[in-house]
């Protein structure tokens, strides 16, 4: 376990005190068992297969990152339920919701994909110089098994009403329009209601 893994357990071992309302009298024994408690506990640290993908399962009570929490902020959902749309993996953000629940043809899923990606990307300053590279899109598209790459610029070209799209096929870059940011918004909330 790393030194920042010690102190995340230790944070959260303070915050359920805090929760809780420990009376001063017994909070060091509840300390101590509340910290053994997170140690072993298998939700603490497991992974679940995510297309592939091994990412941490959330702690009850843990607190979402500042990118989650300023993305759930633009959706307009509560933080806890970001985990339905996007989380963030590797210092990268994933699509962490259901795919089949992004449509029902391979289209529509890679459509509904990207703009949910490069919406979550701008609210959390991740897409450097307000664009994103079509590499990071397309990583994330094929994490999915949604990479058709026959139909994958066809698909991408239909999001010009909502993307602007520079250059093209592996050198485009994407930045994400007004409207492109409302209709993930939308999407958001639905994926995160929906559950």
């Amino acid at each position: 376990m790393s030194a920042s893994d010690e102190v995340g357990l230790l944070k959260r071992a303070v915050a359920a005190l805090e929760q809780a309302s420990v009376p001063e009298d017994l909070r060091t024994l509840a300390f101590a068992k509340v910290l053994d408690l997170l140690v072993r506990a298998p939700s603490a640290r497991t992974g679940h297969e995510n297309g592939g993908e091994t990412t941490t399962k959330k702690v009850a009570g843990e607190e979402p990152s500042d990118s989650i929490t300023s993305i759930a902020s633009k959706i307009g959902i509560p933080a806890a339920l970001m985990d339905r749309v996007l989380d963030e993996h590797g210092g990268e953000l994933i699509f962490s919701g259901d795919v089949s629940s992004l449509g029902s043809t391979k289209y529509e899923k890679v459509h509904a994909l990207a703009l949910l990606l490069l919406a979550g990307r701008r609210w959390a300053g991740l897409d450097t110089g307000g664009t994103t590279p079509d590499e990071v899109l397309r990583a994330e598209v094929d994490r999915h098994g949604l990479l058709d790459v026959t139909n994958y610029t066809k698909h991408i070209a239909t999001l010009k009403p909502f993307v602007t799209i520079s250059g093209s096929g592996k050198n485009a870059t994407y930045k994400i329009k007004y409207d492109g940011l409302e209709k993930a918004k939308r999407l958001g909330r639905a994926l995160a209601e929906a559950n």
